[in-house]
């Protein structure tokens, strides 16, 4: 990323796992757990979840 754009090396890191209602709440937590070793924030995000969307965009606007 550093060579791209060296300005992005500045920027917070989110991982967002999109279409959560797809799969069991067991492996959604498993697949979190899983990624949560990179250090990064990790969101999931859902069309049919109002609050995964507003939880989203508060995040992009910090």
């Amino acid at each position: 990323m550093h060579k791209h754009n060296p300005a992005l090396v500045e920027k917070k890191e989110i991982i967002l796992l999109t279409k959560y209602d797809a799969v069991t709440p067991e492996e959604l937590e498993e697949k979190k757990k899983t990624l949560q070793q990179l250090g990064k924030s990790i969101l999931t995000l859902s069309i049919y979840d109002a609050d995964s969307i507003e939880n989203l965009r508060k995040q992009l606007l910090v």
